[in-house]
């Protein structure tokens, strides 16, 4: 008697996302928009995502970003998602870019994203919320250094002038 192996292919089911539970508004007081990423980033996410940027940003003069990705711990970008930024970024004319991580994976994703984005040059790493938005602004002590690093930024959270969604 001969054994007849049946190969399974293993079909994986397409997960659902999670509810996008992202946050950006515009602190009209500092003069930038503040991104906060919270799990994970999804496909279904991206065209909200720069809707959301789009009307923060319309009819704005200072066009600074302050992405604070510390509650997207091991965030992973997939090529889908790369590329759909790339896609939807052509108008969105940003000056600086702070970005905010809690993990080394999450700092890798992100630069591989702001790379996509073409937003590398006009970007910085922080470590703290102070100097980003010291940064943003163009006052931070590291101003002509080569490192892509900074530090600090406090936000008051009782602040009425942000604008945005939550």
């Amino acid at each position: 008697m001969s054994k007849t192996v049946v190969e399974e292919k293993l079909v994986r089911k397409p997960e659902t996302e999670k509810p996008m539970r992202h946050k950006l508004w515009y602190n009209q007081a500092q003069g930038f928009a503040y991104m906060q990423l919270v799990g994970e980033l999804g496909m279904t996410h991206i065209p909200r995502l720069f809707s959301m940027m789009n009307d923060v940003f319309r009819e704005r003069k200072n066009r600074f970003l302050l992405i604070d990705a510390r509650l997207s711990r091991n965030l992973l970008i997939r090529k889908e998602i790369r590329s759909s930024f790339k896609e939807k970024s052509s108008n969105l004319d940003l000056e600086r870019v702070a970005v905010l991580v809690a993990d080394p994976s999450s700092r890798m994703t992100l630069k591989i994203l702001l790379s996509v984005l073409g937003k590398t040059n006009v970007s910085r790493f922080c470590t703290s919320e102070k100097e980003a938005l010291a940064w943003l602004k163009g006052h931070s002590a590291l101003r002509g250094s080569s490192s892509n690093s900074c530090g600090i930024f406090v936000q008051d959270k009782k602040d009425e002038s942000r604008i945005g969604y939550e």
